[in-house]
C-alpha cells in the first residue's frame, strides 16, 4: 500500500512539473513572438509620418527568422490564409525582411507607378546576393537602371526574335522526339531542360548538344533552388549553394565567351545575345557581362520551365482545348513560322494568356519603401520592403469569372491588356505577370514568343495523357507539380480520331 502511494504521488509530481514546463514554454513562446513583433514595429508608431495610421494587421513570426519556415512549408496556403484572414493588405516577415503583401489591382499599380517616389527595386537578401549588383532587377538607382535597360532591350527587339525562331522550334521539336521515343517522362524536369537549352543558346550562345546541356543545367538549378533561403552565407545553407553553384555558371559562360572570341564572325552558329552584349561592352566589362547573361536566363529560364509545365498539366486536363488549337492550326507548315505569323493563333495565344493568369511563373514583386505612404488606410512603413501579389490578385480579382477555372476563352471578350490605353490604366493590373512601370520584364516578348511556339508544337506534333491529374501543385521558387507530373508522351499519327491510339480522343471520346 505504501509502496503503491508513493509511486502515485512521485507520477502525480512528474505530471504537475511537466504541465508546469509545459505552460513555460508557451507563456516563452508567446513572450518571445511579442516582444519580437513590438521590436520591430515600434519604430513604425514613433515615426512622424502618417503617425495617426495603424500599420496593417498580420504577425512577424520568431526572432531573425521570421515566419521563413512556414512561408516554405506551407506553401501556396501560407499567403491564402493571411488574405483571407486579413485582406488585400498584411504584414509578415519572411527572408530576413519585414514585409507588407498586398494585393488587388489599385494596390498594384500604387506600387508600380511610385518607383522612386514612395518604392524601389528590392528583392529578398539572399536573392540581391547571387545575381549581384550589375543585375537589371538589382539596380536601385533609376538612371544607372534606365541605360542599362536601354541596352539589354535591343535584345528583345522583333530582328533579334526573328532569328530566334528557328534554333527555337528546332530544340522543341528535338525534345517532344526524345519524349516520344521514351513515352513515359516527367514533364517538369523535362521542361525545366528544354527551357534551360533554348536559354542557353538563345541568350548565352552555348552550342551544346544534351550531355552538356544538362551538365549546366544541374549547376543553374543548384543556383536557383537553393536562391530563396536565409541571408546566411556559411556551408551547409542554401545561399552558401546558390553562390557556389553561381561562380561556376559564371566562369562556363566565361569560357564560351573566350571561345566565341576565336571564332570568325561568318562561323558563329548561333546569334544569341551574349554576341551583342559582347560587341557593345568594353573588355574590360567581361565580369558585368556574365552577370547579365546569369540574370536573362534565370529571367527567363524557371518562369519560362514553369509555364511549359503548366501548359502540359492545364490542356492534359482539358484536351477540348488542345483539340481547338489544332483546329487552329490546321495544315499550316509550322517550319517556316516568322514572327509576323504569330498573330494569327489567337486562340493558341488565349490559351498562353490563361496559363499564366492561373499560374503566373512570378508569384510576386518585391519593392523597398523609400517613404512611409497610406494604402487602404494602412500606413506602409519607411524601410519595409513591399511584396505586390500577382498570384492572388489573379486569383482573387472580379474582373475573371470563376477564376479558380481553367478557361481560355474568357480573353475573347476581356481588354487586351498587351498594349497600354487609357481604358485599360486600371484593369491591365489585373493581369500582371510580366510586372508593370518602369521595371516591366524586358524579356517578356522573348517568354512569349517561347510559349507560343510550344504550344503549337506540342498540340501539333504529339498526344499526352497525365498519370496524375490532381497533382498538387509547390510555388516556390515558381510553381510546378509536387509529383514532377508524369507522363505517357506519344507521336501523333493522324489529326482526327480514326486512330484508336490517339490519347486526346480517347478521353474526349
Amino acid at each position: 500500500m505504501l509502496i503503491d502511494f508513493i509511486y502515485s504521488l512521485s507520477v502525480f509530481y512528474v505530471l504537475c512539473w511537466g504541465l508546469v514546463l509545459v505552460g513555460c514554454c508557451i507563456v516563452v513562446h508567446v513572450l518571445i513572438k511579442y516582444c519580437w513583433n513590438y521590436y520591430i514595429t515600434l519604430w513604425c508608431v514613433t515615426d512622424n509620418e502618417l503617425s495617426h495610421l495603424p500599420i496593417p494587421p498580420g504577425t512577424l513570426g520568431y526572432p531573425f527568422i521570421g515566419e521563413t519556415i512556414e512561408f516554405i512549408t506551407k506553401n501556396d496556403k501560407f499567403y491564402k490564409l493571411r488574405q483571407n484572414k486579413y485582406g488585400n493588405v498584411y504584414r509578415t516577415h519572411v527572408l530576413g525582411r519585414p514585409t507588407i503583401r498586398v494585393s488587388g489591382a489599385h494596390n498594384l499599380r500604387k506600387i508600380l507607378m511610385s518607383e522612386n517616389s514612395y518604392v524601389s527595386s528590392q528583392w529578398p537578401p539572399s536573392i540581391r546576393k547571387v545575381l549581384g549588383p550589375y543585375a537589371l532587377s538589382m539596380m536601385d538607382d533609376i538612371h544607372e537602371h534606365k541605360e542599362r535597360k536601354r541596352l539589354l532591350i535591343n535584345l528583345f527587339l522583333p530582328d533579334a526574335l526573328n532569328q530566334h525562331i528557328p534554333i527555337i522550334r528546332k530544340t522543341i521539336k528535338h525534345f517532344i522526339d526524345e519524349w516520344c521515343k521514351k513515352g513515359n517522362i516527367l514533364g517538369y524536369p523535362q521542361c525545366r531542360n528544354l527551357a534551360f537549352i533554348i536559354a542557353a543558346k538563345c541568350l548565352a550562345g552555348f552550342d551544346c548538344d544534351d550531355e552538356t546541356g544538362n551538365e549546366l543545367s544541374l549547376i543553374y538549378q543548384s543556383m536557383v533552388h537553393n536562391m530563396f533561403s536565409l541571408p546566411i552565407e556559411l556551408p551547409g545553407f542554401g545561399l552558401y549553394k546558390a553562390l557556389k553553384a553561381k561562380k561556376q555558371l559564371i566562369q562556363r559562360i566565361a569560357e564560351n565567351i573566350q571561345k566565341l572570341q576565336n571564332i570568325p564572325v561568318d562561323d558563329i552558329k548561333i546569334v544569341s545575345a551574349l554576341d551583342f552584349l559582347l560587341r557593345e561592352e568594353e573588355e574590360n566589362c567581361r565580369f558585368k557581362t556574365c552577370e547579365s547573361i546569369v540574370e536573362l536566363m534565370f529571367a527567363s529560364h524557371d518562369t519560362t520551365s514553369s509555364a511549359m509545365c503548366s501548359y502540359l498539366m492545364f490542356l492534359g486536363k482539358y484536351p477540348n482545348v488542345i483539340h481547338k488549337v489544332r483546329e487552329e492550326i490546321g495544315s499550316d507548315d509550322l517550319d517556316i513560322l516568322t514572327l509576323n505569323d504569330l498573330p494569327k493563333y489567337k486562340y493558341a495565344y488565349n490559351v498562353t494568356k490563361e496559363v499564366l493568369r492561373m499560374t503566373p511563373p512570378v508569384g510576386a514583386g518585391y519593392r523597398k519603401v523609400l517613404k512611409s505612404f497610406q494604402l487602404e488606410g494602412y500606413k506602409i512603413p519607411k524601410g519595409w520592403t513591399v511584396a505586390y501579389g500577382i498570384r492572388d490578385t489573379h486569383h482573387t480579382s472580379p474582373l475573371y469569372t470563376n477564376s479558380d477555372v481553367f478557361n481560355p476563352d474568357r480573353w475573347d471578350d476581356l481588354p487586351n491588356f498587351d498594349r497600354i490605353t487609357p481604358d485599360n490604366l486600371e484593369t491591365r493590373y489585373n493581369y500582371a505577370t510580366f510586372g508593370g512601370g518602369p521595371r516591366t520584364c524586358i524579356g517578356k516578348d522573348f517568354a512569349k514568343l517561347v510559349l507560343k511556339l510550344f504550344v503549337l508544337e506540342v498540340c501539333k506534333s504529339c498526344d499526352w495523357k497525365l498519370e496524375n491529374k490532381d497533382a498538387e501543385l509547390y510555388y516556390i521558387p515558381v510553381p510546378r507539380a509536387v509529383d514532377n507530373l508524369p507522363l505517357f508522351v506519344q507521336k501523333r499519327s493522324n489529326d482526327d480520331c480514326s486512330n484508336k491510339k490517339d490519347i486526346n480522343c480517347i478521353q474526349t471520346n
